[in-house]
């Protein structure tokens, strides 16, 4: 595969591992799964947002490296969200006109401006905008003068590999394309200050572009501040061997394995979800005399795990909303309100104590 020419070129043949085209399959499956999830709006938001607040703080975690940094400074962190947001609505655009680029200097450039827009110490980053003058690190930088034109072929080179509606256009081909893009911004370091930064945003916004779904922002992010030896590794492995593939391979196991955990976070959600749908349906089709009594037994079965069977003492303790109501009142009182919700169809009695009837949820389930 070829990258753009200059100086930071990587020039040696590369390829894909047929276990790694594996894994790039099994992303693309399961991405489209999470897309087509079904979830509750409020569900389905509140997981974008704090995968959107993971990434940002990842991100300014994985910029901010000096001692005693490992939290990233509050401040790079909301500017990290504020650019994030502003590239997935950017993305949002982009797939309602299909002539928008993927990535053109503006949203690189932009990108930077945000992070680089905060206080203190990011004053010196030269707020979007290149770098006039050498730099020290990466070791084998281009000078200042090159970067422009550096830039532009990236962008170029991206832009032919990414461009909508093409034949053969897929979603583990962008992932590949995504890692290369941040693994050039990292070697030509375009700015002063913020590089590692603005390589993780723009990263981001190319997988956001492949269909990637927002509530797996953070997968990236915190897969490099995690393994930060390892990142580093792979970086310093392209820059000596002037090849991407030890960095492609490192970028798409992550992704692999952080796919899979946001996929089952996912089917989680979506199963408490259409639990709480159950519970709620099947209590308003009950008879209570007291409105007090029918609140403690949806407190019950509601903290009650979705998994595994819990014995009466166990319930008693499951959370203060349940221990609380239950302080003052007798274990028959408990055996009487599990019958309820046996009776109910919510919970069945097994060997190793009370469970969640999950089994309700399938067609066909048990149900009263």
């Amino acid at each position: 595969m070829s990258a753009p020419a200059g100086r930071i070129r990587f020039r040696r043949q590369w390829g894909i591992s047929p276990r790694t085209r594996y894994q790039l399959g099994r992303c693309d499956a399961m991405a489209s799964a999470i897309r087509a999830m079904p979830l509750h709006p409020d569900d389905r938001r509140r997981l974008r947002e704090s995968s959107l607040e993971r990434a940002a703080r990842a991100i300014a975690s994985l910029q901010d490296d000096r001692p005693g940094a490992a939290g990233g400074s509050d401040e790079l962190a909301e500017d990290c969200a504020v650019a994030m947001r502003r590239l997935h609505d950017r993305v949002q655009v982009a797939g309602e006109a299909e002539d928008t680029p993927l990535l053109d200097a503006d949203t690189l450039l932009g990108a930077h401006l945000l992070l680089a827009g905060g206080p203190d110490d990011r004053r010196d980053w030269g707020a979007g905008g290149y770098r006039t003058r050498r730099c020290a690190t990466p070791e084998g930088a281009p000078d200042a003068a090159e970067v422009p034109t550096l830039v532009g072929e990236l962008i170029a080179w991206l832009s032919r590999e990414l461009a909508k509606g093409g034949r053969g256009f897929r979603f583990g081909r962008a992932v590949v394309r995504a890692l290369a893009a941040h693994a050039h911004i990292l070697a030509i370091s375009p700015f002063r200050g913020g590089n590692r930064a603005a390589a993780a945003l723009i990263e981001g916004n190319i997988l956001a572009g492949a269909g990637c779904p927002t509530v797996a922002s953070h997968i990236q992010p915190e897969l490099y501040l995690r393994t930060r030896e390892e990142y580093a590794r792979a970086m310093d492995r392209c820059r000596r061997d002037r090849s991407l593939t030890s960095f492609v391979e490192y970028g798409v196991a992550g992704l692999a394995d952080g796919v899979r955990e946001v996929m089952t976070e996912m089917v989680d959600t979506s199963l408490r979800s259409s639990w709480r749908c159950l519970v709620r349906e099947r209590l308003a089709a009950s008879v209570s005399r007291k409105r007090s009594v029918l609140a403690r037994r949806r407190q019950l079965i509601l903290a009650l795990p979705l998994d595994g069977a819990l014995g009466l003492d166990e319930m008693m303790g499951l959370n203060a909303g349940v221990a609380e109501p239950y302080a003052d009142l007798s274990r028959r009182t408990l055996r009487r309100d599990l019958a309820f919700l046996r009776d109910a169809g919510l919970i069945v009695e097994r060997e190793g104590g009370w469970s969640a009837n999950t089994a309700a949820l399938r067609p066909g389930g048990a149900g009263r």
